[in-house]
C-alpha cells in the first residue's frame, strides 16, 4: 500500500497495519482511491475515484479549488495496545455462502443463520430512478435523540448505508456474512477468505461497498459490547491487475478495491458519475480481515461485506488509488508520543498505464482513515489542501465503551487506549465513530504530472482521455 501526495492531520495512538494478502495485526491502516478508465478499463488507485475529463477549460475551473494549502499533523495520546498471544488457533475458519435469497433492500436479515451453516447471501433486483446514481452524498445534520446519538458538524459528509441510500440504476445489493469468528477475551484474530463474486459471469460494475460485524442474531458487533472490526481490505485478483500507485504485487496480479476499519464507512463511487469497479468473467475476489474483542468474555461474530452492483449501459471501471503513509506492501506505522506529522511519498499521476496516452483524472470523492488518537487526514494536490477528512468520536453510542466491552484487569490488552474524546461529554472512553468524506466538487480533477500526498487516505476517480 502507497500514500501519494496527501497530508494528514491526525492524533494517533497508534497506526494500524495492513499487507496482502495475509491479514495483519499491526496498529495502522492504508486508505485508497478508486479512479475510473474512461476507455473502460480499471485502474488501480488509493482509495480516489477517478472520472474522464471533459476539456482544459473544465480542468482550469476545478483547479481553483485547490488554493489552499497546509500540512498534515499528527498528534498523539496514549499509545495503542495491541493484543497479546497468538490467537489464531482459536479462529474457526470461516466458510463462504450456502443460499441465496432475494428480499427488498433490509439489513440485519441474516439473524436465523446458524453458526454451524454457512453464510446466506441477500440480494435485490429491484431497479431505481436512473436519476438517483448522481445524486451527492447525503449531509446529516441530526440524529436520533432516543438513541443518544449526537448530530455531526455542520456540513460534515457522511456517506449513507448501502440500503437507505438510493441504488444505482439496475442496481442489486448483495450482503456476504463470513463466519463464525470465535474471538478469546482481550484477543484477536485474522484470516484470509474468498468472496463469492455478485457477478461469475462477468460484466456489471460494483457501485458501493461496505463492510461490518455482527452477531448471530444480526444485530451489529460494535465497541460498545467489546467486538472491533480492525481492519478488512477486499481485493481483486484478476489477469492483469496491478496497483494504480505500487504497480505490480509480490503476491500475484491483484489489486485493492476498498478497506475499512472500525469506523465502518461507506464508498460509493456513483454519487455523480455513472462508475464502479469492472468485474471480468474471470475475476476473483478475497478478503483480508483482523478482528479484536477487547471484553474479557469469548465472543463469536461474523463479518459482512454489502456489495451494490449494477449492469446498467453507460457505466465507467474504477480503480481504488491507495495511499499509506508506510509505503508500498506493508502498513507498520509506529506510533510516537506526543504530535507528529507523517506524510506518504508524493506521488506523481503520469497520465498513462500500460502504454496508454495520456489521461487527466476527475476526483470523484474520498477521505481518510487513523485509528484512535488521529483527528484529521488532509489530502493535498500539488501540496494544497482538496480534502480535510475529520475524524468524530463517540458519536453513536455503538462507539462508547460500555461496562461489558470493558477489559477486565486481567485481560491481556486488546483495547484501544487513548485520550481523544471527540469532543463529547461523556464518562465512558470515545473511540472514531465516523470518518469525514469529501466530494468531487471540492476535490475536482488531476492532470499528468499533478502530485498528491497523504498520511492514509482514499478516493475515488474516474480516467479521461486527452
Amino acid at each position: 500500500m502507497h500514500l501519494s501526495p496527501l497530508f494528514l492531520l491526525i492524533t494517533l495512538l497508534a497506526p494500524t497495519s495492513l499487507s496482502l494478502p495475509a491479514p495483519t495485526n499491526s496498529p495502522s491502516e492504508p486508505d485508497c482511491f478508486y479512479i475510473l478508465d474512461g476507455d473502460g478499463t480499471a485502474l488501480p488507485v488509493s482509495q480516489a475515484v477517478i472520472v474522464p475529463l471533459v476539456s482544459e477549460a473544465e480542468s482550469a475551473s476545478h483547479s481553483a479549488h485547490s488554493a489552499q494549502e497546509g500540512k498534515p499533523v499528527i498528534h498523539t495520546a496514549d499509545e495503542l495496545v495491541e493484543p497479546t498471544g497468538d490467537t489464531t488457533e482459536n479462529l474457526k475458519k470461516p466458510v463462504i455462502h450456502l443460499a441465496t435469497e432475494h428480499t427488498e433492500n433490509t439489513e440485519n436479515t441474516d439473524s436465523n443463520v446458524a453458526s454451524d451453516k454457512k453464510p446466506v447471501i441477500h440480494t435485490t433486483d429491484e431497479s431505481s430512478s436512473p436519476s438517483s446514481s448522481t445524486e451527492n452524498p447525503v449531509i446529516h445534520t441530526t440524529t436520533s435523540n432516543t438513541t443518544g446519538d449526537i448530530p455531526p458538524p455542520p456540513g460534515f459528509i457522511i456517506q449513507p448505508k448501502i440500503g437507505t441510500a438510493p441504488k444505482s440504476p439496475g442496481g442489486k445489493i448483495l450482503k456476504q456474512r463470513f463466519g463464525p469468528y470465535v474471538i478469546p477475551g482481550g484477543g484477536k484474530v485474522g484470516e484470509y477468505t474468498d468472496v463469492p463474486s455478485p457477478c461469475p459471469e462477468g460484466g456489471c460494475y460494483i457501485t458501493a461497498l461496505e463492510s461490518s460485524l455482527e452477531y448471530e442474531s444480526g444485530a451489529e458487533a460494535n465497541i460498545d459490547t467489546g467486538a472491533w472490526l480492525h481492519h478488512m481490505v477486499l481485493v481483486l485478483y484478476g489477469k492483469g491487475r496491478q496497483d494504480l500507485v505500487c504497480g505490480e504485487n509480490p503476491f500475484g496480479e491483484l489489486q485493492p478495491i476498498f478497506a475499512s476499519g472500525n469506523e465502518r464507512a461507506t464508498a460509493r463511487l456513483d454519487n455523480t458519475h455513472p462508475a464502479g469497479i469492472h468485474l471480468r468473467a474471470n475475476d476473483t475476489l478475497a478478503l483480508s480481515t483482523e478482528l479484536m474483542n477487547q471484553s474479557p468474555i469469548l465472543k463469536q461474530v461474523w463479518l459482512t461485506v454489502t456489495l451494490e452492483y449494477t449492469f446498467s449501459p453507460g457505466y465507467q471501471a474504477a480503480e481504488l488509488i491507495w495511499l499509506d503513509a508506510a509505503g508500498c506492501f506493508g502498513s507498520d506505522v509506529p506510533a510516537k508520543e506526543g504530535a507528529y506529522e507523517l506524510r506518504s511519498k508524493p506521488w506523481v499521476w503520469t497520465g498513462a498505464k500500460g502504454g496508454k496516452g495520456k489521461k487527466a483524472l476527475r476526483l470523484l470523492g474520498g477521505g481518510g482513515h487513523v485509528h484512535d488518537g488521529g483527528e484529521q487526514v488532509t489530502i493535498l494536490k500539488n501540496n494544497a489542501t482538496i480534502c480535510d477528512s475529520v475524524q468524530l468520536y463517540g458519536r453513536t453510542s455503538a462507539y462508547r465503551e460500555s461496562t461489558q466491552s470493558s477489559p477486565s484487569s486481567s485481560s491481556s490488552g486488546s483495547a484501544h487506549h487513548h485520550k481523544r474524546d471527540g469532543g463529547l461529554s461523556h464518562t465512558a472512553m470515545q473511540h472514531i465513530s465516523d470518518s469525514g468524506r469529501c466530494s468531487e466538487a471540492a476535490m475536482g480533477i488531476i492532470k499528468p504530472g499533478d502530485m498528491l500526498q497523504a498520511g492514509i487516505a482514499n478516493i475515488y476517480v474516474t480516467e479521461i482521455n486527452q
